[in-house]
């Protein structure tokens, strides 16, 4: 007999686990489970509310939901969001929430974006009325992307963001931060997005990029940035974009940007800036927009050794420019009125580029002229305009170059022999063959 029994209880035991395997599974499948105030889409494993009379975090959501955005809700606390294990994607953005508990996201284990942006947070890592408490993050290993901006932060504590070691992108732009820890980001060495645009920094602690060996990209703009240590940006030999416009920056060379070979953008627009010197020797094939805009005082710049096609269009509102070098770029055409907004110009060096071609009144603005550097191009003959007649006292270097000395070169001949011998570096003739290794100035009418 109670080995029947046992059986029979065994049995129910049994059926009732099936059911109950049956019922989630039926679950999982079936979504007409779906809060009233929701659009459900089952084929994107996708829930989408925004209402404000959602005030708390549904607990009866499909458990194979893949990604739920609550947007302009009515949240404030979000105590726990309740096994979703399948859950990637949790936008939280508009809705009022201002207390996340250390368990809020302790069943989601395979989230992998989260946004947490417009809502009422005033910090991260502490105990404290609206904030994100410490190690609030600590169950989300795999989580990528977190977008915090647009709160009322206003530090940013070391380890804020323990046990996010996979986090690639940090958004913390339009908040109120004035501080961050030397060791805020110490485990984030796989971050590559970082914006913190839209603050109150008025420095950064000089290591505080070092933890971030991978970072490609980091937004800076509208702080109220001084300076900038030597060593801020040493170990960022990956950046490709460096935003730092609208910030109270008086002088770049303050930084050293020499180590960022891989610099691709550079944004320094409306600061204090009278002097760049640390753009030489990275990698800039285009100067998009107006990266110096509105830099009124900048009157020395350096964009030598780069990988620079043309001269770029970008000096327009930069007529205080005095010193401009070019050496060592790919520019093969030097265009007409490229040149005009920059009638302060005194020096300009072109050398070591691939230049064939300058169009006629190229320089014929440029009244105040001391010198420029043209040697090692690929010029052959003068055109209209290289030289401005008016400036004898302009030194120049049109050295090895493969001029062509026929009877167009007359006009530059002329102009030469005119120029006091220290004016002009020696000019030598690379075709025809009978004049190849003459010295242009030392030609007359004959030969």
């Amino acid at each position: 007999m109670k080995e029947l029994n046992f059986f029979l209880r065994f049995s129910a035991e049994k059926e009732i686990k099936k059911e109950s395997a049956n019922e989630r599974i039926n679950f999982e499948q079936n979504w007409s489970s779906c809060p009233e105030i929701c659009k459900c889409n089952e084929k994107k494993k996708e829930i989408t509310c925004s209402d404000k009379t959602l005030d708390s975090f549904p607990d009866d959501l499909p458990s194979n939901v893949e990604s739920v955005i609550f947007v302009e809700s009515n949240l404030r606390e979000l105590e726990n969001v309740s096994n979703l294990l399948s859950l990637k994607k949790l936008d939280l953005s508009r809705s009022q929430v201002q207390n996340i508990s250390k368990k809020s996201f302790i069943n989601v284990p395979e989230l992998l974006n989260l946004d947490l942006s417009v809502n009422e947070f005033s910090s991260i890592g502490e105990e404290a009325p609206f904030s994100v408490p410490k190690d609030a993050f600590e169950n989300l290993p795999k989580l990528k992307t977190l977008k915090i901006g647009f709160n009322k932060i206003t530090k940013i504590n070391d380890d804020s963001f323990a046990g996010l070691e996979k986090l690639e992108e940090l958004n913390l732009e339009y908040n109120s931060i004035s501080e961050i820890e030397e060791k805020a980001f110490s485990n984030l060495s796989k971050l590559r997005k970082i914006f913190l645009n839209g603050n109150s920094l008025h420095s950064i602690p000089e290591k505080v990029f070092t933890w971030m060996p991978n970072l490609n990209t980091a937004n800076l703009d509208k702080n109220a940035l001084r300076s900038l240590s030597k060593k801020q940006f040493t170990k960022m030999q990956k950046i490709t974009r460096l935003h730092l416009a609208r910030n109270e920056i008086s002088r770049v060379s303050h930084l050293n940007l020499a180590n960022l070979t891989n610099l691709e953008y550079l944004d320094l627009s409306y600061n204090s800036i009278s002097r760049i010197d640390y753009l030489k020797g990275n990698k800039l094939f285009n100067l998009l927009g107006s990266p110096f805009s509105e830099l009124q005082q900048l009157n020395h710049l350096d964009l030598a050794e780069n990988e620079l096609k043309i001269i770029p269009d970008v000096f327009r509102q930069n007529p205080g420019l005095m010193f401009l070098f070019l050496d060592r770029n790919r520019i093969e055409v030097i265009d007409e009125n490229i040149l005009d907004p920059l009638w302060r110009l005194a020096t300009l060096t072109l050398s070591n580029n691939q230049i064939n071609k300058i169009h006629d009144g190229a320089f014929k603005n440029l009244a105040n002229f001391y010198y420029l550097n043209l040697s090692r191009n690929s010029l052959k003959i003068p055109t209209t305009g290289l030289v401005n007649p008016k400036n004898i006292g302009t030194s120049y270097d049109f050295s090895e170059n493969p001029w062509t000395c026929d009877c167009h070169i007359k006009e530059f001949h002329d102009y030469l022999q005119r120029l006091p011998n220290r004016r002009a570096v020696d000019i030598v003739c690379a075709h025809p063959d009978h004049l190849r290794g003459r010295n242009l100035r030392n030609l007359t009418a004959s030969g």
